[in-house]
Order: C-alpha cells, then sequence, then structure tokens
C-alpha cells in the first residue's frame, strides 16, 4: 500500500510540474503576441546646412509685360471683324478689319491711271524714234523732235507719280487689315463690330504675357549695389522665387529719390499686374543655419520642423523662418547644423514617435540667403 501510494504522490507532482510548465509557456506566449508599441513611421530626412546670407531691402513692385500696347487704326473706316477679349494672337495675326470696298475701289482707279500712263508713254516713245529717224533725212523740224521728246519726258514723271499713287493706295487698302505687332493676348476691345473709327483710334488693347518682368521703385542710396546681372529675390505672399536684374534706371525723382530697377522674369505663371516684392542687396554677409522648405510645417501662426533625437524619436522644435534662396530658408530656433530633419512624411507625425529612416540626405551648401532690412 505504502508503495502504491508513493507512486500516487509522484504522478500527481509531474501533473503539477507539467500544467506549472504549460501555463508559463502560454503565459510567454501571450506576452509575446501582445503589441510592444506602435511600429516606427517611415520618414525620409535632410541636413540642416550652413548658409551665407546678404542683408537685403524689400520694396514693391508690379509684374508688367514688356509688350503691352494699344493697337490703333492708321485709316478711318467700320469696324468689320475684330478679336475677341482673351484670344491669343501670333505676330503678324489679324486682330481687326475695317471695311476696304471704298479702299479697294481708289486701289483699283489709280492701277487704271497707271496703265492709261504706260498706253501714253510707250506710243510717246515710238513717236519720238520716228521724229529722230525723219530728223537723220532732214525731213522734220528741230522743235517738232523737242516738243516730242518734251512730251515724252512729262510722261515719264506722270507715270513715277501714278506709281507713287497707286502704292498709297495699296498702303490704305492693307492697312484697313490690322495686325498685331507681336505675340500676345487681347487684354481689351477698345472699338466694337459696326462702329465708325477715325485714323490713329485704338481697337485693342495687346498684352505679351509670355515676357514679363517686374518694375520696382528703389531708394537713390542703394544704386552703388545694384546692377544688370544681380540676384533677387521676389516673394508674393508665401511664393518666392530667384531672379536677377534685367536693367537699372540711373536717374532718380527729384521728390521721392526712388530710381527704377527691372527685373526679368522667366516663369510665365506670374500674372500680369501682380503686385511684389524685391529683395534689393545691401551688401552685407552673414551665416546662418537653412533648411530645406519641405521640412517646415505651418499650422495657423506656428511654424515648425520635426528633428530626429535620440534613439530616433521625432522632437517637435517651433523655429522662426527668415529670407529664402531657392529650396533653403533661415531659420531661427533650436535647429544646428547638421541637425536631421523630416522633410517626407512629417504630415501626420507627433512627437516622440519612433522614426524609421528611408533615406537621409546631406543637403549641399546652399548659395547666399538675402536677409531682410525691413
Amino acid at each position: 500500500m505504502r508503495i502504491k501510494s508513493s507512486f500516487v504522490a509522484i504522478a500527481a507532482v509531474a501533473a503539477l510540474a507539467t500544467f506549472a510548465f504549460r501555463s508559463e509557456d502560454s503565459r510567454a506566449q501571450q506576452q509575446a503576441a501582445k503589441p510592444q508599441g506602435p511600429p516606427p513611421v517611415p520618414v525620409e530626412v535632410a541636413l540642416a546646412a550652413r548658409s551665407e546670407i546678404a542683408s537685403v531691402q524689400w520694396v514693391p513692385g508690379t509684374v508688367m509685360a514688356r509688350d503691352d500696347a494699344r493697337i490703333a487704326s492708321e485709316q478711318a473706316g467700320r469696324v468689320a471683324s475684330i478679336a475677341e477679349v482673351g484670344d491669343r494672337v501670333a505676330k503678324g495675326a489679324v486682330v481687326a478689319m475695317l471695311d476696304d470696298e471704298s479702299l479697294a475701289l481708289a486701289m483699283r482707279e489709280s492701277e487704271s491711271a497707271l496703265r492709261r500712263l504706260d498706253s501714253e508713254l510707250e506710243y510717246q516713245a515710238r513717236q519720238v524714234e520716228r521724229l529722230e529717224r525723219l530728223k537723220s533725212k532732214s525731213s522734220v523740224a528741230e522743235t517738232q523732235l523737242d516738243e516730242a521728246q518734251s512730251r515724252r519726258d512729262l510722261l515719264v514723271h506722270d507715270r513715277a507719280r501714278a506709281a507713287i499713287v497707286l502704292a498709297q493706295a495699296q498702303r490704305r487698302l492693307r492697312e484697313a487689315t490690322i495686325r498685331a505687332p507681336f505675340s500676345g493676348i487681347v487684354a481689351e476691345r477698345m472699338a466694337q463690330l459696326g462702329e465708325y473709327i477715325q485714323p490713329g483710334a485704338a481697337v485693342v488693347r495687346l498684352v505679351n504675357t509670355e515676357h514679363v518682368e517686374v518694375r520696382a521703385q528703389a531708394p537713390v542710396a542703394l544704386a552703388a549695389s545694384l546692377q544688370a546681372g544681380v540676384a533677387v529675390t521676389l516673394r508674393e505672399g508665401t511664393r518666392t522665387e530667384n531672379e536677377t536684374i534685367r536693367a537699372v534706371v540711373p536717374v532718380g525723382d527729384a521728390q521721392s529719390r526712388q530710381l527704377e530697377v527691372r527685373v526679368a522674369i522667366d516663369d510665365e505663371s506670374w500674372p500680369v499686374g501682380t503686385a511684389v516684392e524685391v529683395a534689393l542687396p545691401l551688401g552685407a554677409t552673414e551665416e546662418v543655419v537653412a533648411v530645406p522648405r519641405d521640412a517646415l510645417i505651418l499650422r495657423g501662426r506656428e511654424t515648425y520642423v520635426f528633428k530626429v533625437g535620440a534613439e530616433n524619436k521625432a522632437e517637435r522644435v517651433v523655429v522662426e523662418t527668415g529670407s529664402a534662396n531657392g529650396t533653403m530658408i533661415e531659420v531661427r530656433g533650436a535647429i544646428t547644423i547638421g541637425d536631421r530633419l523630416v522633410v517626407r512624411g512629417a504630415e501626420r507625425l507627433q512627437a516622440g514617435q519612433v522614426l524609421a529612416i528611408k533615406s537621409p540626405v546631406a543637403a549641399a551648401g546652399p548659395p547666399a540667403i538675402a536677409r531682410s532690412e525691413e
């Protein structure tokens, strides 16, 4: 009996050990199955870089077309056709036509007069030839030959005058068709279909929107630092663009003490008439921290970036922006040169989230940035 009891006890202990082992294994499996926190957020980063900035003064400017004209008629007449507002026309294309029936009749009359003179001149030339042959045989008087030659010479002059009259008639007929002196868009109609206009009256306003520039007024004191080819920055709202000065008109106004600066624009997306600001250089330069534009996040009145911190965790850093140059912009805040900043994937990022960095990119040293002296 004692032996049997011992076997029973041993079996019970083994069963309890097996149950405890299985319970511990189950708990370990359950613990391993539990999530260990959110997965890392995939992002792309770039480095904050050192950049030189030049002090600038922002002045107002306006985008203007280099070719902007009111196309006028050189002839009087009734408008037979005219381009619509918004029509794009090429150089030499018709923008308006006048009723040219009377001009066509005048040209035909001039052509008829010229043909009549050609016939008279041809007859008189033959007459002179006959008299010259008779004169050699002493069969005609000298005065008769002189009169024939004089008549021929007069007809030559009359024909030349008639040719000029015909050319003028042809020119007036051509001018009844009003053509575009340059490519552009019809911005305004100055005359209406069927309206009778006088010579010099404008029919359409034509604006070349493909060749635009900014006209700005700069203080005369900046004349020494302004010249053609100098790089400047344009801005309109949050949009900025780097361009170059095309021309400086070194003639200051006696009252405003301002001179005119023209900035060339290659981008056709600036509408004519847009009010912009132009950063004109003052000369001094210094080093600043610049970050890619894509790193900036704007929420209301606050601007911030996400920096890669310890253990690849996202750190939210509020910054103040300064001047820009291309894809780089000056920032002031807890950002130092070489910091890794999130440029892709930051839209829904939260501070403290672990980051999975896909492609760290070292930002090359950007060109000089313009600092405002507003």
